[in-house]
């Protein structure tokens, strides 16, 4: 009778221990889907509707979320954007937006070009500006020929002439050229996709390219990267991905 009794709390002991659920994982924290934020600046520019507050918070935040990924990636400590939406002229949104110069806009559009941009915020398709200044640009694809201080997110490339003079932080989908990189912060979230396209200077495959590298962190394996010259440059390798461009 005794050993009877035993089996039968033996048994209900392993039932419950089937039947206890499974201690859950953590929840893991999703990389920003940069693909999904472009496609929602495609359909706004193509409404010419500015869009609600909270979206436009939710678009801002999404590249706040990139740039702290990547500054914790490189042991840096985490830092304000560059500009706040608070006080910016929201511009209406345009298919094309083309002005001499801007300071102090927040502009959504189809594509934009300046001579000139200071205490910007610019969501488009495609961005061209000879200078840049305290600015957060985000676009398909971004040129600017002097840039300083500016947060820049670009779903394929970014091609610049000269990066120095302030902290800025990089994050391309597939290329980043340039010039000359000094101080800065860069990351390709797919490199080696594909060929560089054929109006980038340097397409042989690099995910990031320029002349000159100085006081940089890269955060892609050294064999992304090509430099005629590179002085005080570090390549990390990553733990957790930056960003994800969709399925891709």
């Amino acid at each position: 009778m005794a050993r009877y009794s035993l089996l039968l709390i033996l048994f209900a002991c392993s039932s419950s221990l089937l039947a206890a659920p499974a201690p859950k994982d953590k929840a893991k924290v999703t990389a920003p889907d940069l693909g999904a934020m472009f496609e929602r600046v495609g359909t706004i520019a193509k409404g010419e509707k500015w869009p609600k507050p909270d979206e436009e918070t939710a678009l801002v935040d999404t590249v706040k979320d990139v740039v702290q990924r990547m500054l914790k990636a490189a042991g840096k400590k985490e830092r304000s954007l560059p500009v706040a939406i608070e006080g910016l002229q929201k511009l209406v949104v345009e298919g094309q937006s083309h002005v001499v110069s801007r300071e102090s806009q927040f502009v959504i559009a189809g594509s934009t070009r300046s001579t000139g941009m200071k205490k910007c915020i610019v969501f488009a398709n495609e961005i061209q500006s000879t200078s840049a200044e305290d600015c957060i640009l985000v676009g398909k694809t971004v040129r600017c020929t002097s840039i300083k201080n500016c947060v820049v997110v670009a779903e394929e490339w970014i091609q610049l002439t000269i990066a120095k003079d302030g902290e800025c932080v990089f994050c391309a989908g597939q290329w980043i050229r340039a010039n000359q990189l000094a101080n800065v912060l860069c990351h390709v979230v797919n490199p080696g996709i594909a060929p560089g396209p054929a109006n980038l200077v340097g397409r042989d495959g690099a995910a990031i390219r320029c002349n000159g590298g100085k006081d940089s962190i890269f955060l892609n394996d050294k064999s992304n990267f090509k430099a005629t010259s590179a002085e005080n440059c570090e390549h990390l390798t990553l733990t957790e991905p930056i960003a994800r461009l969709g399925k891709r």
